[in-house]
């Protein structure tokens, strides 16, 4: 079985942000955000694009302390916290062609390196490890 995993599988992708991922290709370089990558085959007229958020480490924070250890919601509040840091990279951007090219050396993908409850864990790990 490859580790390799599509883009297009619709399976979150997280970058840590550039200062965790030594040796490793990096979207940003903010010390204490992370983004999670999504594919959207449906937008862009179809084309299908990347949708990225961008959340920081004090919004994860504050969001574990309202839902504590319950991950369902914790995906489902996410929005409402990271108060609208979403991007899009269509098909035709050279952001989406960069991603695409190193979405595989994201530091979590679901269905490669767990489930959802392990994204959560995952996520939370690295909040809790944040020094500034």
């Amino acid at each position: 079985m490859s580790n390799n995993i599509s883009p297009e599988s619709g399976n979150d992708a997280i970058f840590l942000s550039s200062i965790y991922r030594e040796d490793k290709n990096s979207i940003h370089g903010c010390e204490n955000e992370l983004y999670i990558i999504y594919y959207n085959g449906d937008s862009n007229n179809g084309h299908g694009s990347f949708e990225i958020e961008i959340i920081s480490s004090n919004v994860v924070n504050n969001l574990l302390n309202d839902v504590g250890d319950d991950y369902i919601k914790f995906f489902d509040y996410l929005p409402q916290y990271f108060e609208g840091e979403w991007e899009y990279a269509d098909r035709d951007t050279k952001l989406f062609q960069e991603i695409y090219s190193i979405y595989n050396e994201a530091d979590f993908i679901v269905s490669r390196d767990g489930s959802l409850k392990d994204e959560f864990d995952f996520i939370k790990n690295w909040c809790l490890n944040i020094t500034y």
